[in-house]
């Protein structure tokens, strides 16, 4: 019988499953459960792994008196996605991996009571700081993250550890950053922290519910992308940032701002945001300006399948009438798991590359032997 991934991984989800597997895989002995673990050929060897149970973004990492530590989302109670911890793991080589107890985890009552959602871990002059997103079950009309299942607010926390193995950690006594009040907004969480000079930055994963944004390539004289082959149109053009700016219809001062935060680094052939090489990085001041407009219904994009496609257990690609399409194989976020929203998938396409993923692998091969 044919057995469909996503039916798979449900039925492993639900209360049955323990039902639908052999007998003798429940009674072996926790003695040796770690043996068999690493002798598992679906189960990766150079990569770090939880104890058990589930797993996704990474937290935090940061080098730490001589030591590698490592944060990640855990599910300490299920293999299934919810209540969000942050694991932590430590090394001295970013191979080889020590399990510690769990850093940070919800407090009841307080505003990450349903979860300790991902973040970023600094050095804040020799204080170990972490900036995590807390949630906690609002109503509807206060929450930023609403996927038909869950009501959350996003608010950013902080919590900073002096114990040299940063085993434990003190939560601040309250949020330090509120999201806006905006009824549009969808999402406020994952905050990414940074220093420059003596000032902390700070950048917040956010966007407006089914508000279509758009995005633009700008350039001045010297790069021109009006070529047949680049398919981009032109969005705007002036002859000074803050009239493109005005032109695109951008808030005041954004434009000229980021431009301007852009310019003061490719100057120094520096990136910070996106660390491009030096070779690809020039100040945009001569003018005039030009913006490309990037949004998908404006730009070529090369065409690529994100998430949807139905799949067998060993993850062959199955058509609209279920039959198997010979030599297609598909694994990861071009078959994305089980998404819990209509547009989040996450850390559920990590699962799908490394476990179907190796499937794939092993069927091709055996197909050919």
């Amino acid at each position: 019988m044919r057995i469909l991934r996503r039916d798979f991984v449900r039925a492993l989800g639900g209360s049955g499953a323990c039902a639908t597997l052999p007998s003798s895989f429940w009674e072996s002995q926790a003695s040796d459960s770690r043996e068999r673990l690493a002798a598992d050929p679906l189960r990766p060897q150079y990569h770090l792994l939880p104890a058990k149970n589930w797993m996704n973004d990474p937290n935090g990492p940061i080098y730490w008196k001589g030591r590698y530590h490592m944060f990640f989302q855990y599910n300490p109670n299920a293999a299934v996605w919810g209540d969000m911890h942050w694991a932590h793991a430590v090394s001295e080589d970013m191979i080889h991996w020590r399990h510690l107890p769990i850093a940070l985890a919800p407090t009841p009552g307080w505003d990450d009571a349903d979860g300790c959602f991902t973040g970023s871990a600094v050095d804040d002059h020799g204080t170990a700081t972490i900036l995590y997103t807390g949630v906690k079950t609002v109503a509807p009309e206060q929450a930023t993250l609403r996927d038909g299942v869950h009501n959350f607010r996003e608010v950013q926390c902080l919590a900073t550890s002096s114990d040299p193995q940063l085993l434990t950690w003190t939560k601040w006594n309250q949020p330090v950053l509120q999201p806006p009040k905006d009824p549009r907004l969808a999402g406020f969480r994952d905050p990414f922290l940074w220093r420059e000079g003596e000032n902390w930055y700070l950048g917040v994963g956010s966007g407006l519910f089914k508000q279509g944004g758009r995005g633009y390539l700008v350039v001045d004289r010297t790069g021109d992308y009006s070529a047949p082959d680049y398919r981009l149109v032109v969005a705007g053009e002036a002859p000074t940032i803050a009239a493109l700016e005005t032109q695109l219809g951008l808030p005041a001062e954004s434009l000229q701002q980021t431009v301007a935060y852009y310019n003061r680094f490719a100057e120094r052939g520096e990136d910070p945001l996106l660390g491009k090489a030096r070779e690809y990085l020039a100040p945009v001041i001569q003018p005039p300006f030009k913006a490309y407009d990037l949004g998908v219904d404006k730009a070529f994009y090369s065409v690529h399948t994100f998430g949807g496609l139905e799949t067998t257990v060993n993850a062959e690609v199955v058509n609209a009438g279920g039959e198997i399409i010979p030599g297609l194989y598909a694994a990861g976020r071009t078959a994305a798991g089980i998404p819990v929203s209509p547009y989040y998938a996450s850390g559920l396409s990590i699962g799908d590359a490394t476990f179907f993923g190796r499937r794939a692998a092993m069927h091709a091969v055996a197909r050919r032997a």
